[in-house]
């Protein structure tokens, strides 16, 4: 809670800013890092502010919306008890994170059951709405993409390869094989729950099982213009003191989410993700390509790279861990990969390389430069596998923009032992580099805007994604982005 005393000593704001301030000080000026979630929620909301007052109030004029909610809350922190670690609210958002993740967060959306009479709009997901019937039923966004969700996105577990008898597939397949048909039984599940109206809704090309009963549909109205994409008119103006440096790492979070990278690269707010041990024992391996990558052409033995790794593992593996053995036996064989790989190899010094983009600048650095027979090779090392789209995001666009007129561009996954030289063909090439400068552009406009997906529960920027306030906000060169990847 050291925040309440950085925040008393700011200058340079405005009369109405130290106010709010002063006032969130006081607020939360008797609560410590270990108060409990439900001491801290009926304190502010009961004795702190007006809230309650206000939720009452609007309950009798018909508005029982918000009281419902903070009521369903409330009930929800009193049954949830999470894992003590010293810090209870660090606790429950971890708590409330892993339930969004396995999706078991459903049943607290149900209305509860004194309040099943209200006159009100229900919004619910089809699972929620089984069992129930409505008078005028809506299904929005009944598009190719949302229903039936491709087979990519489900997240079922396989069951063991033979475990289903006479089957020609494997356990994998047996998933695939009737993804379609439980969506379409899900379809009807929706349909059915209509008693007298039932309204569909395609913002954009509409789901095949829509096209399966369109000879029933009475009335077919035009759609509209699609606002996907569309951009909040609140925009953030982003005003750097001289060139904007950003690096291809970078570049590829923007892709992945905008919103994301506004948080960490532009406002540079902390946060990470819980590491798991996986992640622990990548982290411990690149500490140790890191360390080979900087002694150029100073191969060290078995006995040196063991000591290396050793102490990596000791700074940022899971040593503690209860599989320890297994996850040190996996990093043996990612650096011996990478040993082997770089044996006999004559190395030099990477450069930093830019590109420019307008008033915006892709810093490209390689882990090492290799002399190759043909010519220079950029190599960018990572430990993890190779993805679908590895070899042709803009990340890889950019390195091997980079690399023209250098040598050529290299990625290498250590997982899975993948060497894979970036050889995208000139156009599409081509359109990968109008999609940076148009990456480059929105950044500096301050176009931030959020990808959606069922990942964002594990993003670090999870429970503060909002919409950011509109105005100009000004950077120096270094300061929010960062000069190198």
């Amino acid at each position: 809670m050291d925040w309440r005393q950085t925040l008393s000593g700011l200058d340079d704001i405005s009369e109405e800013g130290e106010k709010s301030l002063s006032s969130l000080i006081e607020v939360f000026g008797e609560f410590e890092p270990t108060s409990s979630a439900w001491r801290v929620i009926t304190t502010l909301y009961l004795d702190k502010t007006r809230l309650a007052a206000e939720f009452a109030k609007g309950a009798r004029s018909g508005n029982a919306n918000p009281a419902i909610a903070l009521w369903q809350f409330q009930n929800f922190l009193r049954s949830t008890l999470p894992k003590k670690s010293g810090y209870p609210i660090r606790d429950l958002l971890d708590h409330i994170r892993r339930l969004v993740i396995v999706s078991d967060e459903r049943d607290l959306r149900d209305l509860p059951e004194a309040a099943q009479s209200l006159d009100a709009v229900r919004i619910m997901t089809i699972h929620g709405s089984k069992g129930l019937e409505f008078k005028v039923l809506h299904l929005p966004a009944l598009t190719s993409r949302s229903i039936p969700l491709s087979v990519k996105q489900n997240r079922g577990l396989a069951p063991p390869d033979g475990m289903i008898e006479g089957a020609p597939f494997k356990g994998c397949d047996a998933l695939t094989s009737g993804h379609d048909e439980e969506q379409q039984c899900l379809f009807f599940v929706a349909l059915s729950r209509a008693e007298e109206r039932l309204i569909l809704y395609a913002y954009s090309k509409r789901s095949k099982f829509v096209d399966d009963i369109s000879g029933h549909v009475l009335n077919e109205f035009p759609q509209s213009a699609s606002a996907e994409g569309a951009v909040s008119a609140n925009g953030i103006k982003l005003e750097v003191d001289g060139i904007a440096r950003i690096s291809p790492s970078e570049l590829a979070t923007y892709e992945k989410c905008p919103r994301r990278f506004f948080f960490a690269h532009v406002l540079q707010v902390g946060g990470r993700r819980a590491e798991s041990p996986l992640m622990r024992m990548h982290n411990a391996v690149q500490g140790v390509v890191d360390e080979l990558t900087s002694r150029l052409n100073d191969e060290p033995s078995e006995a040196e790279l063991a000591a290396i790794m050793d102490k990596a593992w000791m700074e940022n593996g899971p040593a503690d861990h209860g599989y320890a053995a297994e996850y040190r036996q996996i990093s043996d064989e990612l650096l011996s990969f990478f040993r082997l790989l770089r044996t006999g190899e004559k190395r030099r010094a990477p450069i930093p390389i830019s590109l420019k983009f307008g008033e915006a600048e892709i810093v490209v650095s390689a882990h090492e430069e290799v002399d190759a027979g043909s010519g220079r090779v950029l190599r960018r090392i990572k430990t993890g596998r190779k993805t679908t789209n590895a070899v042709e995001s803009l990340d890889a666009a950019a390195f091997q923009l980079a690399a023209e007129g250098h040598g050529e561009a290299e990625f290498v996954f250590l997982t899975g032992a993948t060497q894979d030289r970036l050889t995208m063909s000139s156009t599409k090439l081509g359109n990968r580099k109008r999609k940076i400068a148009q990456a480059a552009i929105a950044i500096l406009e301050g176009h931030f805007p959020p990808k959606r997906s069922d990942r964002c529960a594990r993003c670090a920027y999870f429970f503060i994604c909002s919409e950011p306030p509109s105005g100009t906000l000004r950077k120096k060169i270094g300061s929010g982005l960062p000069d190198s990847s």
